[in-house]
């Protein structure tokens, strides 16, 4: 008996330890795809709940939609994938990033009200204390560039995109 316990127990740790899928943080060159491939989707209207590829006539994109489908692009350029399907802009903050201090080109800024992660968008650059960025907003109605200053009550935290390695 001690030693079926035993065989259980090494089979549970040695399983628990496999890597199944590592994730791991974007590239540079990774990122810099990204914001090359951003610029296609400037213009593109904004629709709540969207995830349309640039190419697709009719179609829109939501801040999270963009994003997805920017970084779906850069996944399959570079072999490797997301490590979802569709996310929230709260779950890319608390799942899929690891946090950064200052955002490079890229990478993600997290927005909100009172601490709460509701909006997302891709860094095109950081310049003194402004953040130049992409997103889908609600209130232009389309995609486009924007910026804010760092000390924006609505900029939360920045991220920098996770992807899998098989």
């Amino acid at each position: 008996m001690k030693m079926l316990a035993l065989s259980l127990m090494i089979s549970s740790l040695l399983y628990s330890s496999c890597d199944v899928e590592h994730m791991i943080p974007v590239s540079e060159e990774m990122r810099e795809k990204a914001y090359e491939i951003s610029f296609q989707y400037i213009g593109m209207p904004y629709v709540w709940g969207g995830s349309s590829h640039y190419s697709d006539t009719g179609g829109g994109e939501d801040c999270s939609g963009l994003v997805i489908e920017i970084y779906d692009e850069v996944a399959e350029y570079f072999s490797v994938r997301l490590p979802f399907e569709d996310a929230t802009a709260s779950a890319m903050a608390n799942q899929y990033t690891i946090p950064l201090l200052k955002p490079e080109s890229g990478d993600l800024i997290f927005m909100g009200e009172d601490g709460v992660v509701s909006h997302v968008a891709l860094c095109h650059a950081v310049t003194d204390d402004v953040l130049e960025f992409l997103d889908a907003y609600s209130v232009t109605g389309e995609v486009g560039i924007r910026s804010y200053s760092f000390d924006d009550p609505k900029i939360i935290s920045f991220g920098r995109m996770l992807v899998i390695s098989d």
